[in-house]
């Protein structure tokens, strides 16, 4: 050790203390304190500075501590050193962190700091060459003693080296040590994956699995581990108080047991049973332990955990799910353990959506608890997630038949789900589609409109299906195969044709395809082909009648200009089109209009707005609305409303004017009213039906997406009255009677409609539609779909077999074709690639 030299400095009342020696081995040296004085007076003071020392184990063993601030690190070990971004699994999340490293001269012995973003030192580690090999020294962190690795006498028997890869004997876990005083289980180890040795103790040795670090005891990469079997579960208790081991040989002890205490027998090796324990307030359940075969008495015959829907019991199914479903379970020692699974269910996609594949999920449930276990064709453990009701123990594995990544148990985020037990469904018909993502997007007489969707993304979008099916028997009456392209779509007022537009390139050509169907049986009626120069844009289709109107932006020579055309809808026929030497925009509605309505810059004004109302047949103009905003495009990010079965809805429409928005009499053209709006960023709006909005306004001057600071308003459309203001975010609104149902900051509530008195308030979240059905309300909480009781908003059931969801850049249309009510039923789509009716009643 270098010597101590001492210097004066000046203060302003404060003292700094610098760390001199090592801790007394029960708790870690005292993180310097910064202490103000009640006076800042200037005084001088004497300060010990410790000269930079070496590198060695000596120095590593007095000096190194994860009490280090920064200052003191750079004191002791100098500021020599290479610095990184980095990262840290700690508390069950992903950390930023930055890594200090230090070498020696000879690039024989480094140390390795690595500190978080408000510069407390997390992890340590001193890496010294001995003899051509690596050593690893650690000081205390966390449930971790202090420890060098050459003391590890087991570490030797098993032939592990810091540095070189090893694997385990036999499927176990791994747990999180640093980062708290007890170990935390949160990885499976699997005997076919190479492990590189990190650190070393007696006990345990740290492992990194494709950059994912654990801790494992060393025991299991010996060739004993092999002879560890399993056992008809038990429950069991201890005659009298007993020291657990991390294994049935080492005699490593990991905690104490009291006399009586209860314990579940899983395995076994030789006269030693590894038992599991539940939670305790002091400590997290650590596993598989080993207790010697003498000290336990059976409490009699094992019955499988979900025999009892009733019981409480969360602590003992996370504990011995956390053991027990690993690479290796089968299906039968899952009935053993947990018993018959309630509900047989299907999974979502759990491939890329180039190819998709849905799986069978058991699903087991309690008063407290619910167990859903994924598994392969071939009968391996696909994977599973646990949830508990008090979201302590809620967590997840993934995929573990995917070899590529390590597997981590997963702790799930607390959230305030909806929690019931799950009743089965019956359904009139139930049909498998091509697509996992389905939605009701457009009903036309007896068929049902559906739009099927890969849920890709970002270059990641192969396909989307349109198809019908007869709403009676589900029988399939056609599809249409859309690709990867972006479309529109338009269906005759009586529902018979439907026009498809979607862009085809064609080599350096793109083309606009226009492809009619009679929606009854699917037969093709007509295509046209446009062929369009340069890029397209704007791709907009619309319908009145029988007549359908295109329209499409491009650029030629750096000029904006628009087409529209307008077709008979049964024949083809063209009737009318025009030309722009500007942009305009196609009011786009998938059902049918009275008019066609097109938005364009004012060529007088230049500045002001314009919207034009067209006749269908003639293209003749009918009315015409000045002193709009030049930007009027009311995409649903500013305005939302279910319009695919609403007649009134295409009666209407609303456009941005300078002061706000207006709603629009499309057949006369007359404004109905009006709704100042200061900020079109931090205002959202919601159509409940033709009477009644919901108008959600920021006070914070933030956009509506970033804000925490929202107040929602009820507006009566017809009188333009405001009814009520609640603060906070109030969404999927719909009304029944006098009672509107919506959600609140995420929570679904009933209040009166007239002056927002709350009937009911649920003490849940949801993150979907809500719908009232009779006496019940529906609710989605993807996946799931709950019933609610309408009077007091109690979750009755989760409704079992039906699996809804959403995917990036959802279309609005689809958004609301998850769950509808057709003519008296209930038409759900899915994520799982079912499309299905529901019997007309609900329990």
């Amino acid at each position: 050790m270098r010597g101590i030299r001492w210097f004066r400095v000046l203060t302003l009342g404060f003292s700094i203390g610098l760390i001199t020696g090592c801790s007394d081995g029960n708790e870690s040296a005292p993180t310097p304190k910064v202490e103000q004085s009640e006076s800042p007076s200037p005084s001088i003071i004497d300060v010990p500075v410790i000269e930079k020392v070496s590198l060695t184990l000596d120095n590593m063993r007095s000096y190194l501590s994860l009490s280090l601030s920064e200052d003191q690190a750079k004191l002791i070990f100098g500021v020599g050193y290479g610095s990184e971004q980095s990262s840290l699994y700690w508390e069950s999340n992903w950390v930023e962190t930055r890594t200090w490293t230090y070498w020696r001269e000879d690039n024989n012995a480094k140390l390795e700091l690595q500190w978080s973003t408000a510069h407390e030192l997390l992890y340590a580690i001193y890496h010294e060459r001995v003899a051509g090999n690596w050593q690893t020294y650690i000081p205390d962190m966390g449930a971790i003693p202090e420890a060098w690795s050459r003391d590890s006498r087991l570490a030797q028997q098993a032939g592990l080296q810091i540095d070189r890869e090893a694997s385990v004997k036999l499927n176990t876990n791994g747990y999180a040590m640093i980062d708290s005083a007890f170990p935390r289980v949160e990885y499976l180890a699997s005997p076919d994956r190479n492990l590189r040795i990190v650190a070393l103790t007696e006990t345990f040795v740290e492992i990194d699995d494709d950059g994912v670090h654990s801790w494992i005891p060393i025991w299991y990469f010996t060739d004993e581990a092999i002879n560890i079997r399993d056992i008809e579960p038990a429950e069991m208790v201890l005659t009298k108080g007993e020291e657990a081991h991390w294994d049935p040989s080492s005699g490593a002890t990991a905690t104490m047991l009291k006399a009586d205490e209860k314990v579940f027998a899983m395995q076994a090796y030789g006269d030693w049973i590894g038992v599991v324990t539940n939670d305790k307030p002091s400590q997290p359940s650590l596993g598989l332990l080993w207790v010697p075969r003498h000290s336990l008495i059976s409490t009699g015959p094992w019955k499988p955990l979900f025999t009892n829907t009733t019981a409480s019991q969360s602590d003992t199914v996370a504990a011995i799910s956390k053991v027990e479903l690993d690479q290796k379970v089968s299906k039968e020692r899952v009935e053993q353990i947990f018993g018959n699974p309630q509900a047989i269910e299907t999974t979502d996609n759990v491939d890329m959506p180039e190819t998709w594949r849905t799986l069978p999920l058991w699903r087991y449930e309690s008063a407290d608890a619910r167990l859903e276990i994924t598994w392969e064709t071939d009968g391996s453990l696909f994977g599973y997630r646990m949830f508990d009701r008090t979201q302590k123990n809620s967590y997840e594995v993934r995929d573990l038949t995917f070899e590529e990544v390590p597997t981590r148990i997963s702790k799930l985020e607390a959230n305030e789900k909806p929690w019931a037990l799950t009743k089965p469904t019956s359904f009139e018909w139930r049909i498998q589609t091509d697509l996992p993502y389905n939605y009701l997007i457009a009903t036309a007489g007896n068929t049902l409109i559906v739009a099927g969707e890969d849920g890709g993304f970002s270059g990641m979008h192969y396909r989307t299906q349109i198809f019908a099916v007869q709403k009676k028997s589900g029988n399939l009456l056609w599809k249409r195969e859309i690709g990867l392209n972006g479309y529109s779509y338009a269906i005759s007022s009586d529902g018979r044709q439907m026009v498809f537009l979607t862009i085809i390139t064609d080599g350096s050509d793109q083309i606009a395809r226009l492809d009619a169907i009679e929606t009854s049986t699917g037969k093709s009626l007509w295509k046209k082909d446009i062929t369009v120069d340069g890029s397209t844009w704007y791709l907009h289709l619309a319908s009145s009648g029988s007549v359908v109107v295109a329209s499409f932006e491009q650029k030629l020579d750096d000029q904006d200009v628009t087409y529209t055309y307008a077709y008979d809808m049964k024949r083809g026929q063209q009737l009318w089109s025009r030309k722009a030497e500007y942009p305009e925009v196609l009011v786009g509605q998938t059902v049918s209009m009275p008019l066609f309505l097109i938005h364009s810059r004012d060529v007088d004004s230049g500045v002001m707005g314009k919207l034009t109302a067209y006749a269908p047949l003639t293209g003749k103009v009918k009315w015409e609305i000045t002193d709009l905003s030049t930007v009027n495009v009311l995409n649903q990010m500013f305005i939302t409303s279910d319009e695919r079965l609403s007649n009134e809805s295409s009666r209407v429409n609303w456009v941005r004017t300078l002061e706000g928005v207006s709603q629009i009499d499309v057949p006369t053209g007359k404004m109905k009213a009006s709704y100042p709006v200061g900020n079109f960023e931090q205002t959202h709006l919601e159509i409940i039906n033709d009477k009644y909005m919901l108008i959600q306004q920021t006070n914070d001057h933030k956009s509506f997406y970033d804000s925490d600071d929202v107040t929602t308003s009820l507006v009566d459309m017809e009188s333009g009255k405001v009814m009520w203001t609640s603060t906070g975010y109030g969404d999927k609104g719909v009304v029944d009677s006098d009672i509107l149902y919506y959600r609140l900051n995420g929570k679904p509530r009933a209040v009166n409609i007239v002056d927002g008195n709350l009937v009911w308030e649920g003490n849940y979240t949801i993150q979907g539609k809500i719908l009232v059905y009779g006496e019940r309300i529906i609710v989605e909480e993807y996946p799931d779909v709950y019933v609610l009781d309408k009077k007091d908003g109690t979750v009755l059931y989760r409704m079992g077999d039906i699996r809804l969801g959403v995917y990036d850049s959802i279309r609005l249309t689809q958004l609301y074709g998850t769950i509808t009510s057709v003519d008296g039923g209930l038409v759900v789509g899915s994520s799982n690639g079912n499309f299905s009716l529901l019997k007309p009643t609900l329990e």
